[in-house]
């Protein structure tokens, strides 16, 4: 009894200790770019749903993400995915003939959102290396904080990208872009799951 005492003991101070070195809030929004890009590299594969208006279109989604590049979308409209070889394929995902799917060029407009940026860079750790890109490239960044979230602001010229960070996932809750003080795209996501061990299966279609 007295030695199941002593291990409780043991791990209680260890737990204790543990809580001491949690991560102390960023300073400043360069400390938190360097937090989302820690995240970043010990993410393997995550899936997570987002829900989006651009330009007054509104759009659901499931997203998957598998390292190095693999990258796969269902919306209402079809299905998209980086196959393993790297080729692209889309199909619609519904009807008689929904689960048949084609080869499609990487020029190919639809496969890029109203910013330009093609869906297979719309993951985690392309959209936090992006943010890095910005700042080199001369965009300013301030950082607010919440009692669960951060929120990242970037602004280049008269466009201004605004990231919602949940504290607890270092995930996004939202991302948004708006031009000249005008919001023309937001998306809200839920539902993140990360290393969860999705099989290259998932994205082969």
């Amino acid at each position: 009894m007295q030695q199941w005492v002593r291990w409780m003991l043991v791990v209680g101070c260890l737990s204790a200790a543990a809580v001491g070195r949690a991560a102390p809030e960023p300073k400043n929004a360069e400390d938190l770019v360097a937090r989302l890009e820690a995240t970043a590299a010990s993410l393997q594969d995550y899936e997570v749903n987002g829900e989006g208006v651009a330009e007054g279109k509104h759009d659901r989604y499931k997203l998957y993400f598998k390292r190095p590049d693999l990258v796969r979308i269902d919306a209402k409209d079809g299905e998209v995915s980086v196959q393993p070889n790297g080729d692209i394929r889309g199909r619609l995902g519904r009807g008689p003939f929904g689960f048949i799917s084609r080869k499609i060029g990487r020029n190919d407009s639809r496969l890029r959102d109203k910013e330009g940026i093609p869906f297979w860079e719309s993951h985690y750790p392309a959209t936090v290396a992006r943010i890095r890109s910005q700042l080199r490239n001369g965009a300013t960044a301030s950082m607010t904080t919440g009692p669960e979230t951060y929120t990242l602001t970037l602004r280049s010229g008269d466009v201004t990208w605004q990231y919602v960070i949940d504290k607890a996932t270092m995930f996004f809750r939202e991302n948004s872009r708006s031009v000249n003080g005008k919001q023309v795209e937001v998306t809200r996501y839920f539902n993140y799951r990360p290393n969860i061990g999705l099989k290259t299966s998932v994205f082969k279609f």
